[in-house]
């Protein structure tokens, strides 16, 4: 499974990255930009009527020389309303324009996570098997969360927010060229001063944001095996590891916050000097007749508009750092290739008889350390196949390599003749039904557990299923039978008893292919011999693929495959194989004569 990661990302990277997402929406998208752009013309126009007012009218009537066509009550009385209605359509347009970036987020955040979790079911087993599943509940959860603050705190407002400013000094050099390069000249500072601290909050929030999701796949994975915890008294261990990751993140935030507030107090900073400087030298030009007072407060309310989305993004900047943090996580799961993928020229499996046929089937989870070598058998359509082979020889990787889990990395499988490499992943799988050696069942009735999802189940069906699989004395000995609610992953049941609701899930599902990994493994004697009979129920209804390394389950089989050093050594019935005297007949010599199990 390969990856692709692009390091650092600010958060307009990770707009760009997501733009697709948001593109779908244009109609809240223009509604938001509609109202950002109104609300920027709106807070240019607001500081004028004072701008009248203390030009036009106060000042000529201190000084006697008022000539409105009004009097000067009433000139008052209508700049005075006008501000009002200027403020409160402004209101009106940041109240619309936060509205529709709120739902804009929402809805992104929506469609992204539902990518992010349709890419996470086609990544490949071996990208589970090297992460942590706790990691990555907080990406699927937290972090796209979190990543809702660049779409919505950051990069939307922040772009309206560009307008604004150069808005802002637009009009300020045309009202007074001279305090308008003044308060520019600024600028380089502020954004030398901004880019350097928030590289640095943004690392350290990056690693802050680690740390947690580290901290979270640790208390996943203790409460997921809480009682093995217990029984080995590692509670001290799992407490001490997560104090550690606990005292960790707590450095880091303090990092974080620490550089946030070095950037607010140093935007603060330098904006008290920019506007100090500006009412220095625009009294100075007020004196010199070079401007009104009331250009000198329109200028002033300029200037503190212009520098208010600075000074929001230095507030903001550790939560904006956090967020573009969990977007560059998204990024590097959506950026994982699965190793298995459908071929551009894969087809729907049509309906499938079950013939199986391995071809000199080669294989290794690691480069150049092969578990099988060159594996070719065949499984008749409808008959009950049995791969025998010591534990861990590859007999279930040839089980995940006939589902696609992984990739052979030689040889060909065939169903039905037709090579399983030609056929769309999705077609196939729901031809084959798979009981596991450790059935996981979810939370919910046995009935649920049962339909696994499935709509048109007859209770005929259903009832068939039941019996077939051995759990019609068990469900009838329940107060709420079908209905009886199960614990998170079936841990209210026996394993007998989740292995035999696992046969009935299959049994329900008709498929033409079952396949079954060591389905008695760690039963009592009672339960083996429910699950047994449960199997020889299903004989002729479809072909089985049963993976087991005990002899008493071969023998009733129709067909034996015997695996060792990697490859097939010997293969045919029960009769075929003892006529040949070898491994298989001398092992069974073996238990025959009393000798325990007889495990290889």
């Amino acid at each position: 499974m390969s990856t692709t990661n692009g390091g650092s990302q600010n958060p307009w990277q990770i707009f760009r990255r997501f733009w697709p997402e948001v593109a779908p929406h244009k109609g809240l998208l223009c509604g938001g930009a509609a109202t950002l752009f109104l609300e920027v013309a709106l807070r240019i126009i607001e500081p004028w009527p004072l701008k009248y007012l203390v030009d036009s009218v106060l000042t000529p009537s201190l000084e006697g020389n008022y000539r409105g066509t009004h009097a000067p009550l009433t000139s008052i009385a209508t700049l005075s309303l006008l501000y009002c209605v200027v403020i409160s359509l402004r209101a009106v347009a940041a109240y619309f324009n936060t509205l529709c970036f709120a739902h804009l987020g929402q809805r992104v955040v929506k469609r992204v996570r539902s990518r992010l979790f349709s890419h996470m079911q086609k990544l490949s087993l071996s990208y589970y098997a090297s992460a942590r599943h706790g990691d990555l509940v907080i990406r699927m959860i937290g972090d796209v969360g979190l990543f809702q603050d660049v779409m919505v705190t950051a990069a939307l407002p922040l772009a309206g927010n560009i307008v604004v400013i150069g808005g802002m000094f637009l009009v300020m050099l045309l009202l007074h060229w001279k305090l308008g390069l003044i308060s520019i000249c600024l600028l380089p500072a502020l954004y030398y001063m901004t880019v350097r601290l928030s590289r640095r909050i943004h690392t350290a929030a990056r690693r802050q944001r680690k740390l947690e999701s580290s901290m979270a796949a640790s208390v996943s994975e203790a409460f997921a095996s809480v009682a093995t915890v217990k029984a080995l008294a590692l509670e001290q261990t799992f407490g001490s590891l997560f104090s550690q990751g606990n005292e960790k993140s707590l450095k880091e935030g303090v990092t974080v916050q620490r550089a946030s507030a070095k950037l607010e107090r140093s935007v603060d900073f330098l904006i008290g000097i920019e506007s100090a400087a500006v009412l220095f030298l625009g009294g100075w030009f007020v004196l010199e007749g070079e401007l009104t007072i009331g250009g000198l407060l329109v200028f002033l309310a300029y200037l503190k508009n212009a520098f208010k989305p600075m000074r929001n993004y230095s507030k903001y900047c550790a939560r904006l750092s956090k967020a573009a943090a969990a977007g560059e996580r998204i990024i590097e799961i959506l950026d994982a290739v699965p190793e298995v993928e459908d071929a551009p020229d894969a087809v729907v499996a049509p309906p499938l008889q079950g013939a199986i046929e391995f071809r000199d089937v080669s294989f290794g989870y690691e480069s150049g350390q092969q578990i099988l070598s060159k594996v070719s058998f065949h499984a008749p359509a409808g008959c009950h196949t049995v791969l025998l082979a010591p534990s861990g020889t590859g007999k279930s990787t040839l089980l995940s390599l006939l589902l696609r889990f992984y990739q052979p990395d030689g040889g060909d499988i065939r169903v039905d003749g037709l090579s399983i490499a030609k056929l769309r992943i999705d077609s196939l799988r729901e031809q084959i039904a798979v009981v596991l050696q450790n059935t996981e069942l979810f939370a919910g009735s046995i009935r649920d557990n049962i339909l696994g999802g499935l709509t048109d189940v007859s209770e005929e069906r259903l009832h068939d299923a039941i019996v077939t699989s051995q759990l019609a004395g068990f469900i009838s000995s329940l107060s709420d039978g079908l209905d009886t609610l199960v614990g998170e992953r079936g841990v209210t049941l026996s394993k007998g008893q989740r292995q035999r609701i696992a046969i009935a899930r299959a049994v329900v599902r008709q498929r033409p292919i079952l396949l079954l990994d060591e389905p008695m493994s760690g039963l009592d004697p009672e339960s083996q011999k429910l699950v047994s009979d449960a199997i020889r129920m299903l004989a002729g209804r479809a072909t089985i693929l049963h993976v087991t390394h005990d002899l008493r389950h071969a023998a009733s089989a129709d067909h034996i495959v015997v695996l060792d050093e990697k490859r097939v050594i010997e293969a045919g019935s029960h009769l075929e194989l003892m006529a040949l005297n070898s491994r298989y007949a001398g092992l069974y010599a073996i238990q025959q004569a009393g000798f325990g199990e007889c495990r290889q």
